[in-house]
């Protein structure tokens, strides 16, 4: 798996991948049940809910909790956008200039140059509230594009 930007590879974990119904709410984003989700095709801006919180762990394991989105990027009137909700438990991108994980513009920079039907991994790993950044889900990874 390539990674973008220079962080190191890492295997975005997309066991038990789930097609998201649109539209999307977080009760779709199961992280109990499953723990990669596949965005269907885009054909317009989307946003994408905070996961439900991985409720069956205790707060000191959930941390480890990881979930990957799979985007594909779409023709006609492209590209797309896809807006990550922040906020209390939302996603949380790295700084510009930092190096643990992939920032908002990099991300929005490989979706927008993927072509028809190219997809990408953006892996998440959830952090309880005793992180000291409250709990969030950070964004560790992004991987592509790939030709689907």
């Amino acid at each position: 798996m390539v990674s973008a930007g220079n962080f190191p590879d890492i295997r975005v974990d997309n066991a038990n991948m789930k097609i998201l119904p649109e539209p999307f709410v977080t009760a779709d984003i199961d992280t109990d049940v499953s723990n990669g989700f596949s965005v269907p095709q885009l054909t317009a801006n989307k946003t994408i809910p905070v996961p439900a919180t991985p409720a069956s762990l205790p707060d000191t394991t959930r941390r480890f909790r990881k979930v990957t989105f799979l985007i594909r990027q779409a023709a006609a009137g492209g590209p797309f956008t896809v807006t990550w909700t922040g906020g209390a438990n939302g996603y949380l991108f790295a700084k510009a200039g930092s190096t643990v994980g992939p920032t908002v513009a990099q991300f929005n920079t490989l979706l927008a140059a993927m072509a028809v039907n190219e997809y990408m991994k953006i892996g998440f790993e959830y952090t309880g509230s005793d992180s000291g950044l409250g709990s969030l889900w950070l964004a560790v990874a992004i991987a592509g594009p790939f030709v689907y």
